[in-house]
């Protein structure tokens, strides 16, 4: 992973512990942002709960796909 993406994963990953959200409502937030914006927010959520908590964090979100 690059820097910067990493970065912005730490700034996600931030947001939503402070959000205090289900990782469902967290990302459902993201929904009035652009489509790479709300996938980026899914992969940092991935991430994290894969190689941070040991965790799967979620089954395939098909509701990120917009309508």
């Amino acid at each position: 992973y690059s820097y910067q993406t990493g970065k912005a994963y730490v700034s996600v990953v931030k947001g939503f512990k402070k959000s205090g959200k289900t990782p469902r409502e967290f990302l459902l937030s993201y929904s009035n942002k652009s489509r790479p914006i709300m996938r980026g927010a899914y992969f940092a959520l991935k991430f994290f709960y894969k190689n941070c908590l040991m965790r799967n964090l979620m089954r395939s979100y098909h509701w990120l796909r917009r309508v």
